[in-house]
């Protein structure tokens, strides 16, 4: 992630403002910018498990069809 990155961000209004910006100085509150990422890690970890538990339902139900002795395709949807 990038200062291009970094910028948008804060345009579109997902990052914390600058507390001080003056031509080729601009400052941040470190207190908001760890809260910024400590949200984005959040939730990154809520969209990691979403797609685990997504994955493990998938396989159980494949590993179950197999067991009863139909095609996984039959049963994926």
């Amino acid at each position: 992630m990038g200062v291009s990155w970094w910028l948008a961000e804060v345009a579109a209004g997902r990052a914390p403002k600058p507390a001080i910006q003056q031509p080729r100085c601009t400052r941040w509150r470190l207190k908001d910018v760890r809260e910024f990422w400590a949200c984005r890690a959040e939730q990154a970890d809520q969209e990691a498990t979403a797609r685990l538990t997504a994955q493990a339902a998938k396989a159980s139900a494949a590993a179950s069809a197999q067991r009863r002795g139909k095609s996984p395709a039959t049963v994926e949807g």
